[in-house]
C-alpha cells in the first residue's frame, strides 16, 4: 500500500495531547499570554476562541471611539471571511487596491478610498508576508487614524525587527488549523492602548463560554486531526479527510 505524506501538520505526541486535555479542568491561557506580550512587545494581549472574534471585538472597540464613523478599509484581494466580522460590528467593508507586486495593499492607492466616514485601515498581510506599515502609516491623510493589524497568517514574520502583530496600533492573530502556531482554535488581540484594552474586555465578557462537552469535542477533534497528519494516519483516513482543507 503507498504511503501518503500530508502537505503540512505539526505531530503531536501522546505527552502533548494529554498535556493538552488538563486544559478541560486548568487554563494556562495567563502564560501564555504573559509569552506574547514577551514575543510582540505589547502591553496587553487578550486571548480568545478564533482570529475572527479577535477581528470583531477590537473593530467593536475601535467604532466606541469613533461612532460617526463607519467604514473599514481592507485590501480588495484578501481572505473573503474578514468581511463577517466587519458586518457583524454594524460596519461597512472599504476595498483598496492592492499592489501587483506584493499583494498587499497598495499604500499610493490608500487616497483613493479614504473618506471622512472611515473608521481605520486594515492591512493583511497576505501570505505571511509583511505589508509596508510604514509607507501605508504616512499614506494616512489623518494620522490619529487607527491601523488595524490583520496578521492572522503572519505569526513569526517580520518586518525589520518588529514582528507582524505589533506594528500597528491594535493587531491580531489567529491560532487555527493551518496557521504558522496553532492551538487548534484561538487568536489573540494585541497593543499598547489601555481604553481599547478596556472596551475589548469588556466585549470579550460578552461572548459565550464553551461548555465542558464543546471542550471535549475540540479535543476530540484535535486527537483526530494529530491522527490524519501523520503519513499512516493520513494514509487511512485519506478517503475521509481529503474533503477538508486542514
Amino acid at each position: 500500500m503507498p504511503i501518503r505524506i500530508p502537505s503540512a501538520g505539526t505531530l503531536l505526541n501522546s505527552h502533548d495531547l494529554l498535556k493538552a486535555l488538563s486544559g478541560l479542568w486548568h487554563h494556562h491561557s495567563h502564560t501564555f499570554q504573559a509569552m506574547l506580550r514577551t514575543r510582540l512587545g505589547k502591553s496587553y494581549i487578550i486571548v480568545v476562541n478564533s482570529g475572527t472574534t479577535a477581528c470583531y471585538i477590537s473593530l467593536k472597540a475601535i467604532a466606541a471611539s469613533r461612532t460617526s464613523r463607519r467604514e473599514v478599509v481592507i485590501p480588495a484581494y484578501t481572505a473573503p471571511s474578514i468581511t463577517l466580522p466587519i458586518k457583524k460590528a454594524g460596519l461597512i467593508p472599504r476595498l483598496c487596491e492592492v499592489s501587483l507586486d506584493t499583494l498587499n495593499m497598495d499604500p499610493a492607492r490608500l487616497e483613493e478610498v479614504i473618506g471622512p466616514n472611515t473608521l481605520c485601515v486594515m492591512p493583511v498581510h497576505m501570505f505571511g508576508l509583511p505589508c509596508d506599515m510604514d509607507a501605508i502609516r504616512k499614506a494616512l491623510p489623518d494620522k490619529e487614524m487607527i491601523i488595524l493589524e490583520d496578521a492572522a497568517s503572519s505569526f513569526g514574520s517580520k518586518l525589520g525587527n518588529r514582528e507582524t502583530g505589533a506594528l500597528g496600533d491594535i493587531g491580531f492573530l489567529s491560532f487555527n488549523r493551518g496557521k504558522n502556531l496553532s492551538t487548534m482554535a484561538g487568536g489573540c488581540i494585541a497593543t499598547d492602548e489601555t481604553l481599547m484594552y478596556e472596551h475589548m474586555e469588556r466585549e470579550k465578557q460578552k461572548l459565550p463560554v464553551l461548555g465542558a462537552i464543546d471542550q471535549l469535542k475540540l479535543w476530540l477533534k484535535l486527537i483526530g486531526l494529530s491522527a490524519a497528519v501523520r503519513p499512516i494516519g493520513y494514509t487511512l483516513l485519506y478517503e475521509l479527510v481529503k474533503r477538508y482543507k486542514y
